[in-house]
């Protein structure tokens, strides 16, 4: 029986959901009465269908209460848009936190700062219908990340750095790749919400794009009623590969048959190398943009994992096979299922805007065929095979996963004869006419019948 593995590469896009609305403490009332000074309220929407997570995996609000909460920039610009030549003049790497809340079924996060910032009053015209003038004066544009973090020197991973309180300009985030891939940090970055109303016109404010921005984002809000709150809509800012969902395995072979099972003993992924150019290991984010630029590189960054104790338990082999009865897992079939267990781990975060790397793949699995005449009552075969994925020249784009597709190529044993007369051998050298296709699957034009 003859084995060949054959790869194939999708992308798929990473799609923000709604996991949990994340409310803040920070209200001093709850009939949406005007005071001459509103507190700056905020709140999180995360994406629950992402799974690009830390060591605890920050996929919606508890989470991300639970690694640290968010940091804040945010500029106070009068009446002009923001342009970003200001410095941090309102906040400047605030760190908001979450506490959960139980009532009775429900759970809530309730968010916090401190020192607790308000809204400018410069006759804006969000105030109540009697405000004098109609100019908006008022304008504070916000900035976010997750996890918080306050990076000092000698920092080897993660979030390394952010841009001082003086950077008159966009502000930044500087993050690296773990060597360890399993150690990697999370980076999540704060787009904008829905966020409440102004206060009696109670339209909605949703932010802009600023130049060359990848999506909407907080800027040039103006007062909201004092429970109005600003909203940040987390994204993932790295690209991933694999991941829990992320790979798939399925086989080819004759779906009649009901003699044969697959089961997989490990799965092992590498980098392959380096690209031409060296492999991307960090970089650095614009929270105005989602833009990463100043790309480091290294030939020498090889990331491995083995996939072995979380294989899924329909695929996975058996801790001891003495007989046929032992090959209670349904095994590899022909329509694809995830390749891991619940738990999500083994996945590879990227740099967006980098070249994808090539990824190098080995599957070792076993092929087993009940068969009563044998001694043990079955045939088994251990296969190994590694097959290099490669993108090409695309590249990693933020808050996307790169999937795969594992495909088995089965190739059944089959017979046919014939009798011919005695002759000659035509055979010359190299140039015999026999030619030996090991391990290639090959594909009989004119197919018999059997297996």
């Amino acid at each position: 029986m003859k084995k060949v593995l054959f790869l194939a590469a999708a992308t798929a896009a990473i799609v923000s959901s709604c996991s949990q609305s994340a409310e803040s403490v920070i209200e001093d009332n709850d009939n949406n009465i005007e005071t001459s000074q509103t507190p700056v309220n905020m709140s999180v929407y995360t994406a629950s269908s992402t799974r690009a997570g830390q060591p605890g995996n920050i996929t919606n609000a508890e989470s991300l209460a639970q690694n640290g909460g968010f940091g804040v920039f945010a500029y106070q610009t009068d009446g002009n848009d923001y342009n970003s030549t200001t410095e941090p003049n309102f906040m400047y790497n605030q760190a908001v936190t979450g506490k959960t809340k139980t009532e009775g079924t429900t759970s809530t996060i309730s968010w916090s700062y401190s020192p607790i910032k308000y809204w400018p009053n410069d006759n804006t015209a969000a105030d109540d219908a009697g405000a004098i003038g109609e100019t908006n004066k008022g304008k504070v544009s916000f900035f976010a990340y997750a996890p918080y973090a306050n990076p000092g020197a000698g920092e080897t991973s993660g979030i390394i750095a952010v841009s001082d309180n003086k950077h008159a300009g966009d502000p930044t985030v500087t993050y690296k790749l773990a060597t360890n891939s399993s150690k990697n940090v999370d980076l999540l970055w704060g787009t904008a919400g829905n966020n409440n109303g102004k206060t009696v016109s109670g339209s909605a404010q949703a932010g802009d794009k600023v130049a060359n921005g990848k999506e909407n984002v907080n800027v040039n809000l103006t007062k909201m009623k004092t429970n109005g709150k600003i909203q940040f809509n987390f994204k993932h800012a790295l690209a991933k590969f694999g991941g829990n969902g992320g790979i798939k395995i399925k086989a080819e072979y004759d779906e009649s048959d009901n003699n044969t099972k697959i089961t997989v003993k490990s799965i092992t992924i590498t980098t392959d190398g380096a690209n031409a150019s060296g492999f991307t290991t960090g970089g650095t984010l614009n929270l105005a943009t989602g833009v990463w630029s100043n790309p480091t590189t290294s030939s020498d960054v090889t990331y491995s994992t083995t996939i072995s104790d979380n294989l899924a338990a329909a695929i996975k082999e058996p801790a001891t096979v003495e007989k046929w009865s032992d090959l209670t897992h349904t095994g590899v079939t022909t329509t694809a299922q995830d390749v891991f267990n619940t738990t999500e781990d083994n996945g590879f975060f990227l740099i967006p805007d980098a070249t994808l790397p090539n990824f190098k793949v080995t599957v070792d699995y076993f092929v087993r065929t009940e068969d009563s005449k044998l001694s043990k009552g079955y045939s088994e075969t251990e296969n190994q095979i590694t097959q290099t994925v490669s993108f090409g020249e695309a590249k990693a784009a933020l808050n996307k996963r790169y999937s795969l597709t594992i495909i088995l190529g089965m190739t059944s044993v089959k017979f046919n004869a014939s009798v011919d007369s005695w002759g000659e051998s035509t055979s010359e050298g190299s140039e015999s006419s026999a030619n030996v296709n090991l391990p290639i699957n090959v594909t009989d034009p004119t197919p018999t019948t059997g297996k």
